[in-house]
């Protein structure tokens, strides 16, 4: 299938390792025009160094997507390189692993930041040309917390609280931006471990609950109708799609990729 993508630039945050990676690689293949963000600066030009050897036009560049200047800064600095991106996909970290008794105002205060206000700073760099061009793709990587909120023994209240919000507003920007041919989508990403991190974290909120983990992540898998975690090229797939052409009627839709483990209807 020919996604419609060749030339296109796009910019992907939280691009130099994991599913942004992933993102990054499956679009840049499509034969998109990529420029990364994160925050190590070290990281972005290796990663754009490895897309540009595989032939793919790609910068690096280093922003904080908790700073609304330095994300402007780079836009610009995208603008002036390879110029007006129709494309933005937004991914982060999101916001650290957080137990009710431990979790403070600040840390409140710092996941609405990075996962709704980055968003939308992000999206203010972008949507002008966009509008003006009469096309526009924006991807946002999420989590299926935004549908079913984690359960003990996970310790995610901040991405219970905040990912929500960052699905109401990618919603509202597809209503808002819509008539000008812009498309807005939220991935909610479920049970994904390209680098053992699933595992890991989940054998840590095991030992926080008083649990005795056998180290296999087995327990993990159960909850997943597959019985495995996802690839990361399973997800660049998927967002690579709803960047295309073939995509243009699919927008407002926050669409799960987990294996079938959540239990929700929608």
């Amino acid at each position: 299938m020919d996604l419609g993508l060749d030339g296109k630039i796009a910019v992907v945050t939280g691009a130099t390792r994991g599913l942004g990676r992933a993102a990054a690689f499956a679009l840049a293949a499509e034969g998109c025009r990529v420029a990364l963000l994160a925050r190590d600066a070290e990281a972005c030009a290796a990663v754009a160094a490895e897309l540009r050897d595989r032939g793919a036009e790609a910068i690096g560049l280093a922003a904080d997507l908790a700073d609304k200047a330095a994300v402007a800064r780079a836009f610009a600095t995208i603008r002036a390189e390879l110029g007006a991106p129709g494309i933005l996909v937004y991914n982060n970290s999101g916001a650290p692993d957080s137990f009710l008794d431990d979790v403070t105002d600040r840390d409140f205060a710092d996941a609405y930041t990075l996962l709704v206000m980055g968003l939308f700073w992000c999206v203010e760099e972008v949507r002008g040309a966009m509008q003006d061009g009469g096309w526009g793709r924006i991807v946002v990587l999420g989590s299926t917390c935004a549908i079913e909120p984690h359960r003990a023994p996970m310790a995610m209240l901040l991405h219970n609280v905040a990912r929500p919000a960052q699905v109401g507003l990618g919603k509202t920007l597809a209503n808002e931006l819509g008539p000008a041919g812009i498309t807005v989508n939220t991935i909610a990403i479920g049970p994904f471990d390209h680098d053992g991190t699933a595992r890991r974290r989940a054998q840590e909120h095991l030992r926080a609950q008083g649990g005795a983990p056998d180290g296999s992540g087995e327990e993990r898998l159960k909850a997943i109708p597959l019985r495995r975690f996802g690839r990361a090229d399973e997800l660049g797939s998927l967002c690579a799609y709803l960047c295309s052409e073939p995509a243009g009627f699919v927008t407002g839709q926050t669409i799960a990729i987990d294996g079938g483990q959540m239990r929700s209807l929608f």
